[in-house]
């Protein structure tokens, strides 16, 4: 039984195997002869015998028998033919397919006739509009709008930028040559920290607190925030192509940045130089506040960035590098809740802010982002219409 099985299984491989070797000789031979018909089509063209060229070419474009470089080239000779023959609707049909082989085709004027190469200035050859995706990282900066220290006119804090990650999906589309307008949606993660030194003055001491302070001491006050915002930047962009055949490509853009606050938290930390009752140093970590719940952000904010990349070739398509720097152009502090008067969202009362011994300012948030990526060319040729030919 098992070598009945055993020769079952051998003869089925030896059977695969034989099909495998004549389905190969097959398309090397239908191979073979695609090539030398394109051979000959060629050279029916240069002699002007056009009829039987379609006939010639034709099973081998249908049945795959060519390379991409041939079927290319023999695209091409198909429009030619209908070209010469004054045969227009099928030079157009044979247009069409040439610029979906090989979009943005290439002509040479030294080389190819002219009909042809006014014969596709007739058609929309360039990609309808671009998409592209991206990562990258993002730093962010606080900037000081107006300040409401507790304690003293000016903010004392010292803030330390922080960096975080993004991606990004793009849509752009040309409007010009070399200009662009786009879209895109991004989600961003934004941090900073802070550190302030709360000088309390004559302040009182209280037993009943480990962290209140003798008279004249202070504190030492430590937060970070954190953010996690959708963003729509619309933009235009103008990239330098030079002939067309460059690998790499610049390209400075600026636009805005419309923005909604997904997620906002705050994490505090609170030191006391010194404790009234034991001399000895104490420190707290005070409940995070979610600054979206609480609404002490606003959820809806918008920023203006500026910056400049390059473009790298592959094909039609391309990777990317690009850098940019963020300008933010409003508060994004909800100047109501700056002192939230009842229980907040996450149970925090009034006094969280005051034990820290801080209270926003109005201030936003500036920032340097660099990403690498990649764009997709997206094309569908057409024929122009008359009056877009004029």
């Amino acid at each position: 039984m098992m070598k009945d099985t055993k020769r079952n299984v051998l003869l089925v491989i030896a059977l695969f195997s034989v099909f495998i070797v004549l389905t190969s000789r097959g398309a090397f031979a239908q191979s073979v002869v695609c090539t030398q018909n394109l051979d000959r089509a060629q050279a029916m063209f240069d002699i002007g015998d056009l009829p039987g060229i379609p006939t010639l070419l034709m099973p081998c474009i249908k049945g795959g028998g060519f390379s991409k470089e041939e079927t290319i080239r023999a695209l091409e000779i198909m429009t030619e033919t209908y070209l010469y023959q004054d045969d227009l609707a099928n030079a157009d049909i044979w247009m069409i397919e040439l610029l979906k082989a090989d979009p943005e085709h290439k002509l040479d004027p030294s080389l190819d006739p002219q009909e042809i190469i006014l014969h596709k200035e007739k058609f929309r050859y360039k990609p309808i509009f671009r998409v592209s995706g991206s990562i990258g990282l993002n730093r962010s900066s606080y900037r000081l709008i107006t300040s409401y220290s507790l304690w003293s006119e000016d903010d004392q804090s010292v803030y330390t930028p922080g960096i975080q990650f993004n991606g990004f999906a793009q849509i752009e589309k040309e409007v010009y040559p070399g200009f662009d307008v786009g879209l895109g949606l991004g989600y961003v993660l934004k941090t900073f920290s802070a550190e302030s030194e709360v000088i309390y003055g004559k302040a009182a001491s209280d037993a009943s607190d480990p962290l209140t302070v003798a008279q004249g001491l202070g504190n030492l006050a430590t937060y970070s925030e954190n953010y996690a915002v959708l963003e729509a930047p619309v933009f235009v962009k103008y990239t330098y192509y030079g002939d067309g055949e460059r690998t790499f490509n610049p390209y400075v853009f600026a636009g805005m940045s419309f923005d909604y606050l997904v997620n906002a938290k705050q994490t505090s930390t609170r030191r006391a130089n010194q404790s009234e009752r034991d001399g000895v140093k104490a420190s707290a970590t005070l409940p995070d506040p979610n600054l979206v719940a609480d609404e002490r952000r606003k959820a809806l904010t918008y920023y203006g960035f500026a910056g400049l990349g390059v473009k790298i070739r592959r094909k039609t398509h391309f990777f990317f590098v690009e850098a940019r720097y963020n300008h933010g152009m409003m508060n994004i502090v909800n100047g109501d809740n700056r002192f939230p008067s009842e229980i907040t969202a996450d149970g925090n009362k009034q006094e969280s802010i005051f034990n820290i011994g801080l209270v926003d300012n109005d201030f936003t948030l500036d920032g340097v982002t660099v990403v690498g990526g990649f764009q997709l060319s997206i094309y569908n040729p057409q024929k122009l219409k008359e009056k877009r030919l004029k």
